[in-house]
């Protein structure tokens, strides 16, 4: 669990009396909001994803309290959180922008080959796996003397009769993972 303090930046009435706020992100907060950031890494014809949270989670230093509000979640790193009153939702308030740091108890993909799920491996090896005479086709190598020249920057699984590149500027550093643990 983190715990934030927030300035409040925008309200939609001047004598609103909240120009603070305590938020409390869960694990599982943290998780989507992490989630909600790789989306939009990938899909980047979407703006935002806002992410619930609900009134427990939320604090005042004024006798007034929010009902729930949103992370909202763009396409860079910044945060921002917006909360509405219990009823009608007139009254919101909108914090200054903030950062979950890597060190913010965020979980990284652990590396370890027994975190790779199967539909992970076969996915890698749908998007990267080719046959002798594909890669040999592609690279213009001859089909019978091409084997030493492929063995320097990819790997052959027999299982398949494909080879995979060792290592790609386009992997992701889980598809590097995967590449290093299909190559042993």
């Amino acid at each position: 669990m983190k715990k934030l303090e927030l300035k409040v930046e925008w309200k939609t009435n001047e004598y609103y009396e909240v120009d603070t706020l305590t938020l409390l992100l869960t694990d599982d907060k943290i998780a989507a909001i992490q989630k909600a950031q790789q989306f939009l890494k990938e899909n980047r014809d979407i703006d935002t994803i806002r992410v619930r949270v609900d009134q427990d989670c939320l604090a005042t230093m004024t006798y007034y309290k929010l009902g729930y509000g949103f992370v909202i979640v763009g396409g860079g790193d910044a945060l921002y959180f917006i909360g509405t009153d219990h009823s009608d939702s007139q009254y919101q308030v909108e914090t200054e922008s903030f950062e979950l740091e890597p060190d913010d108890g965020i979980p990284e993909e652990d590396p370890a080959p027994e975190n790779f799920s199967m539909v992970e491996i076969m996915d890698f090896k749908d998007a990267w796996g080719q046959t002798h005479d594909e890669i040999c086709d592609c690279l213009g190598f001859d089909v019978e003397t091409s084997d030493d020249l492929l063995t320097d920057d990819y790997f052959w699984l027999e299982e398949d009769k494909k080879w995979y590149p060792k290592s790609a500027t386009a992997f992701t550093e889980r598809e590097e993972n995967i590449a290093d643990y299909l190559r042993v």
